[in-house]
């Protein structure tokens, strides 16, 4: 497979992609915009809820740590959380989120549609920022606060409050910030700080949200009566709504129909949303699919030019529960399994972003052998997560293991050779 097709996927609904480079994931190119084509180079994770490290390509300060000088080790973040559980951080693009729970959300990196939330964009000449800036409320001088969750997407931001109302900031040339009035202006101050998805019928806002998830330019909300909703982006079927694609753009919450399972109503525990595809995990521990499928990202078996899914397809694998843990990449997926204690993994895999020690894509999830999340007893909960190429688990010692594309460095593992196996990161 050539690496352009793979950035397709990610940035078809972000701009007019003419080129798209062929080496590492900090290639650069040119879109209609003159915009930096940035894969999800870097890194961060939050240790102890108030530690925060990042690592990788820096470009843009997405590392936050006041300069522009990529890492290909961990560098600490001065972030000044509190130690209360529940503080989080999430990768966009080019750009990072952090919270401290039912607080502030603080934002650094590329800035040029507001992805960041300070209400400052590139026209105002401060395109972005290598420090942490504090996203702001539209309409009033008050910052974003009450946060329980942050998803950083391609160059657009989302967070969930308290109230399980979601809100969002950043480019909405799709609608992916799931409010119709903004959808043509990427300048437009309400884009450049954070206001409510709001929900097209009643034009209230999107409410009883307990998850959130952001892609490449769709972006996905769980809602507590285990119902999933999408907007945005939906030229392969990933906002999941299953209708037809002539208009591809949706631009409020839309409800991800489940048609292949009329017997029962599916109640989901879990999401993800990738560069163009999404995964949600249902109460009776199945994985469910849908989006585009072009290297097997969505685990069906089948892959292909133009091969999608409007709808969640349903992927098997055997023995998984509720407790699952699942994650999107750009066109790769993750799953693991707490009870047998394995990681699966599908999808593209040219740059061993699937950790099974080939480069050959696949179309159904296979184990990634001889290694085990809980291999020591601890006190954290094991993690997973999926960025552009590359891959990240936490183990139950608290131990961070990468693979995958490592040409800025960001497996954290002190050099910039691509793993097709788990390694550790270094320095934390």
């Amino acid at each position: 497979m050539h690496r352009w097709k793979s950035c397709l996927l990610l940035f078809a609904g972000v701009a007019a992609l003419s080129a798209c480079g062929g080496g590492g994931g900090n290639s650069s190119g040119t879109t209609a915009s003159s915009d930096p084509i940035v894969f999800y180079p870097h890194m961060a994770v939050l240790l102890n809820n108030t530690e925060l490290y990042t690592w990788g390509g820096n470009e843009s300060g997405q590392l936050g740590n006041g300069n522009t000088n990529n890492s290909s080790s961990p560098v600490k973040v001065p972030l000044g959380f509190a130690g209360y559980s529940g503080n989080g951080v999430s990768v966009g693009s080019n750009h990072t989120l952090a919270f401290q729970k039912y607080s502030t959300v603080r934002a650094w990196g590329f800035n040029r549609y507001g992805q960041l939330g300070n209400g400052l964009t590139a026209d105002n000449q401060t395109p972005n920022s290598s420090v942490p800036v504090t996203v702001r409320k539209y309409g009033t001088t008050a910052s974003l606060s009450g946060i329980t969750a942050v998803a950083a997407g391609g160059y657009f931001s989302l967070a969930l409050d308290r109230n399980g109302t979601v809100w969002s900031w950043g480019k909405n040339d799709h609608g992916q910030l799931g409010r119709l009035s903004n959808q043509n202006t990427f300048g437009n101050y309400s884009s450049q700080m954070a206001d409510k998805v709001v929900v097209a019928a009643v034009s209230s806002p999107l409410s009883g949200v307990t998850a959130i998830a952001a892609g490449g330019s769709h972006a996905l909300a769980l809602k507590s009566d285990g119902t999933v909703w999408g907007w945005g982006y939906n030229q392969w079927g990933q906002v999941g709504d299953g209708l037809p694609r002539d208009k591809p753009n949706r631009f409020y919450p839309a409800l991800v129909q489940f048609l292949d399972n009329p017997d029962r109503a599916v109640n989901v525990v879990k999401i993800a949303a990738g560069g163009s595809h999404s995964l949600a995990l249902d109460s009776d521990g199945y994985i469910w699919a849908w989006g585009y499928n072009y290297f097997g990202q969505l685990g069906n078996g089948v892959h292909g030019e133009n091969i999608f899914s409007e709808i969640p397809v349903k992927i098997t694998i055997p023995g998984l529960t509720s407790a699952a843990l699942i994650a999107a990449g750009a066109s790769h997926s993750l799953a693991y399994d707490p009870v047998s204690d394995v990681l699966y993994a599908w999808g593209y895999n040219v740059f061993g972003q699937l950790g099974d020690g080939t480069t050959e894509n696949r179309y159904t999830p296979v184990a990634i052998a001889n290694f085990r999340l809980k291999a020591v007893t601890g006190i954290l909960p094991p993690t997973i997560s999926a960025a552009w190429d590359h891959s990240h688990a936490r183990m139950a010692d608290g131990t961070l293991w990468s693979w995958g594309e490592n040409s800025s460095g960001q497996l954290g593992v002190g050099n910039q050779t691509n793993q097709f196996r788990p390694v550790q990161v270094k320095g934390i």
